[in-house]
């Protein structure tokens, strides 16, 4: 259950740094949210202050945390998984807090929030930071989260990637700040519960952890990647350039292509990554005469299609034979679904030798 009010403000004035809309968020999971994840004590400011007062607070946060004071951020009467130790999680807190401050009026109703970034890009625009102050900046209502709305880890990540929000103030019943979710503190309490789950343990050895940790981070990042290029850039073949080469570095696998499909089911490879000594199919019209449109039905309600060996899978003669023509002995094969339509294939595959891909 989702209600929000947009605000709209003037590109011309240093408001424009600061959009923000309302929305409190009722998600709802099977699981509970870790409260270890909500910095508390976030550094609130009045609107009335100076940019450049900001400057020096943020300034005396990078202090205190370079001193390794940041305990004030988390409560400590919470339990932490073993590979999130509080020391750590209080970092996360402690870079959060020291990254942003959270403009709040008398009553620590949020008005607003302002980042480290914003200031840079205030500085590089001229902007004069000893005669603005934070109100003429602030438009409100502020993008917050209910803090007893909040469910799931997933979810809040979710939700802060949705709104390209690095950081996200907390409210009580009473709409007062309570405390602030960063989207890095989101991620690594994701990937570890993520791992946890596969596994069925949190009681993990530090070097397993920090491999698979690493691994993880790594997968995240090239997404992270992905969706940036598509939010920054109109250009749809660089797009696809950037998923493809993304894919296959983050798979390890000898070539990824994404394949446009046409209205007679032929189609066309609009891009691809591939090994250096490989075979390329870049801009070949393939066309599967086993195809037909009830066996593209499931992919456009989202079916991924897992091929360990085209040898031993079971798949018609004249598919099979495609396959090989394509230099591909295992598959892994996602739909791109565009308004409800399935516009093409991602297929990323080995050339030579089968694959035991892994569900995550």
């Amino acid at each position: 259950m989702v209600s929000q009010g947009t605000l709209s403000f003037n590109q011309q004035s240093p408001a424009a740094y600061l959009g923000f809309y309302l929305t409190f968020v009722a998600m709802s999971s099977d699981h509970s949210f870790p409260h270890w994840a909500i910095a508390r004590n976030p550094v609130a400011v009045s609107s009335q202050v100076f940019l450049s007062d900001v400057v020096t607070l943020l300034e005396k946060q990078r202090t205190k945390l370079t001193l390794h004071d940041s305990a004030s951020y988390l409560d400590k009467n919470l339990d932490f998984p073993e590979a999130l130790s509080a020391a750590a999680i209080r970092e996360l807190h402690g870079k959060a807090c020291a990254d942003c401050v959270v403009v709040t009026d008398d009553d620590r109703q949020v008005l607003g929030i302002l980042t480290t970034q914003d200031l840079m890009q205030m500085g590089a625009d001229s902007v004069s930071f000893w005669h603005t102050q934070l109100k003429d900046l602030v438009n409100t209502p502020a993008l917050v989260l209910r803090e007893e709305y909040l469910k799931d880890l997933a979810t809040a990540y979710d939700f802060l990637q949705n709104h390209r929000a690095s950081y996200v103030p907390v409210i009580g019943e009473d709409g007062s700040l309570t405390g602030l979710l960063s989207d890095e503190c989101l991620r690594q309490g994701l990937i570890f519960q993520r791992f946890s789950s596969a596994t069925g343990s949190s009681d993990l050895g530090m070097e397993r952890l920090t491999e698979v940790l690493d691994v993880l981070a790594d997968r995240e990042n090239a997404l992270s990647k992905i969706i940036g290029q598509i939010y920054s850039s109109s250009d749809l073949p660089e797009v696809l350039d950037t998923t493809v080469s993304e894919m296959r570095r983050l798979l390890g696998c000898d070539r990824v292509i994404i394949y446009e499909l046409r209205p007679d089911l032929s189609g066309l490879v609009v891009a691809e990554s591939i090994i250096p000594k490989g075979r390329s199919f870049l801009h070949t019209e393939v066309h599967d005469p086993c195809i037909v449109p009830e066996w593209l039905e499931p992919y456009r309600q989202g079916r991924v299609r897992i091929v360990s060996d085209i040898r031993e899978a079971a798949m018609s003669m004249c598919h099979q034979e495609l396959l090989t023509g394509l230099d591909i002995r295992a598959k892994l094969m996602v739909p791109i679904v565009v308004n409800e339509k399935l516009w093409g294939l991602m297929i990323s595959s080995y050339q030579d030798v089968p694959r035991q891909w892994k569900s995550d």
